[in-house]
């Protein structure tokens, strides 16, 4: 059996391989940038010290104003004479805003997403790419927040995508070296998320295109880009190839079955078959090896100690001392039993010299007994051993039956069933699914609908193919619910019975008082 499990690892993890494989098919490699953890704390930064300028500066100018309405209202000034420059000056320590901002403010990194912002808006590129704080806000011009706001969804992004990857991985080797579902569960939901979560974005994509009445929202969420009012399309990258999802389902069945997204959905539905498979053989022949392993060492124990014991009884037959009496003795001499002996020493010894003997015939004949029962003993323990040896020698077959290594499911057997059930699995879903593809035949021919129906582009769409998929899948359950239900009410019937006919034991409901 550890021949099987070994063997359904092994396919496991080849499985998790082409599972990986296949989906990393469909990533476009231009988009995923591995350095997005750098662009992000680069542009963060940016974020954090712009919004740090406008603080400092808003609090300046409150500063400033304060002073000059002061001023005002004492009447120590004009009205209207703006001295909150030259106050501000004086509490910069004489330095100006720029000199100010210059000093306390590091300079603005320009990464290379920000780059190719400033060519898009058209703007000359500076000389470094460290600049002021102010010539940055200069450069960049409207928008600056808004634009970094979304460099930097960009990078979350596109780090969340990459997050999930690594997640994929780790919890798909855990899968195969662990014998537990819920590892291959969890790398199964990583893998859904990452083709999902994107859709799900240009889903609300599409939305905002319809129901908003403000075409700028798309862009203020991090979704949509506005080039002079118009839409020009999303702003956040799409990690897998359009061409891959959006391909519309192959009329041939060969075809079908190649595309790249029939063989991610394939390698995840062998990827949890496997899994499954796994865990149903480890849990089903696990109890009996280690039953048959717990028996084989106990038989192995006893035939060690058969040896230890004829050798003790040779000893005790040749007269010689061995360690396995004074061995049961000192068992044998308890606490309690201890200080019975000593106190009855005690009594012996103080009544009269002439109880000795009887004192010296009491200990003689325990120590006999003791003796007595270690010998009993070892002889119990070697004819036990003798029986197995004899009955292994004729029966070479009896070691397994004690073992009970006969008890688990045979192997020959067990990979049949895995297989055949595997493989009716696996062609029944893919019909399936190839059948429901085709929604304008079972429109057509299944539910007689008429052609104006037949013939109308929604009959393509993803949402009809899931009106007609949804109860397919949730219909096997349901099945299985109903057989569950079935046997259980069978399974009360038949133990109400067994409780009625079950004899009467008490008799005294019918003894008369």
């Amino acid at each position: 059996m550890k021949t099987i499990v070994i063997v359904m690892k092994a396919l496991l993890g080849a499985t998790f391989v082409w599972m990986i494989l296949s989906f990393f098919r469909m990533i476009d490699r231009d988009i995923i940038d591995l350095t997005s953890i750098f662009t992000l704390l680069s542009t963060l930064r940016n974020v954090l010290l712009v919004g740090f300028y406008w603080l400092i500066v808003g609090i300046m100018a409150a500063a400033g104003y304060a002073s000059l309405g002061l001023f005002t209202l004492f009447g120590m000034i004009p009205s209207g004479v703006p001295l909150y420059d030259p106050i501000l000056h004086q509490s910069l320590g004489g330095q100006s805003r720029e000199m100010f901002f210059a000093q306390w403010i590091p300079q603005i990194q320009l990464s290379d997403r920000t780059i190719e912002l400033l060519i898009t808006k058209g703007k000359t590129l500076p000389a470094t790419d460290s600049i002021s704080i102010q010539e940055y806000i200069g450069i960049i011009g409207e928008g600056y927040v808004l634009d970094e706001l979304q460099a930097l969804g960009e990078s979350a992004y596109l780090i969340l995508f990459q997050v999930l990857a690594v997640l994929l991985i780790i919890y798909g080797i855990l899968s195969v070296i662990r014998n537990e579902p819920r590892y291959s569960l969890r790398a199964i939901l990583f893998l859904n998320l990452m083709v999902v979560f994107p859709l799900i974005l240009f889903g609300v994509e599409n939305l905002l295109g319809v129901f908003m009445t403000d075409p700028n929202l798309g862009q203020y969420i991090g979704i949509n880009q506005i080039v002079e009012g118009v839409i020009e399309g999303p702003v956040l990258p799409y990690p897998i190839k359009p061409g891959v999802v959006f391909m519309p389902i192959p009329e041939n069945f060969g075809a079908f079955i190649f595309s790249p997204i029939f063989q991610i959905a394939i390698a995840s539905f062998l990827y949890l078959e496997f899994t499954f498979q796994l865990n149903y053989v480890y849990q089903v022949t696990s109890p009996s090896e280690q039953r048959a392993e717990r028996l084989y060492e106990q038989i192995q124990t006893l035939k060690r100690a058969s040896q230890e014991a004829v050798i003790h009884l040779e000893k005790i037959e040749a007269g010689e001392p061995t360690e396995i009496i004074e061995e049961e003795l000192d068992e044998e001499g308890n606490v309690i039993e201890k200080a019975k002996v000593e106190s009855v020493r005690k009594f012996l010894s103080k009544t009269a010299t002439g109880f000795s003997f009887i004192r010296e015939m009491i200990e003689r004949r325990k120590l006999e007994n003791q003796t007595k029962r270690a010998i009993e003993a070892l002889k119990d323990t070697r004819r036990l051993s003798n029986y197995l040896n004899h009955l292994f020698e004729q029966d070479p077959e009896a070691e397994q039956t004690l073992t009970a290594k006969n008890s688990a499911p045979q192997a020959g057997r067990l990979i049949r069933s895995t297989v055949i059930d595997m493989v009716f699995r696996i062609a029944g879903i893919t019909f399936l699914v190839f059948i429901i593809s085709k929604t304008p035949w079972i429109i057509e021919y299944i539910f007689r609908a008429p052609e104006s129906i037949v013939n109308s582009v929604e009959m393509y769409t993803p949402e009809v193919i899931l009106t007609l998929f949804i109860p397919l899948v949730l219909m096997f359950p349901f099945i299985s619910i109903i057989i569950r239900v079935t046997k259980m009410q069978q399974l009360r019937k038949k133990t109400r019975k067994e409780e009625e006919n079950q004899p009467v034991t008490d008799t005294s409901e019918f003894v008369s008082a």
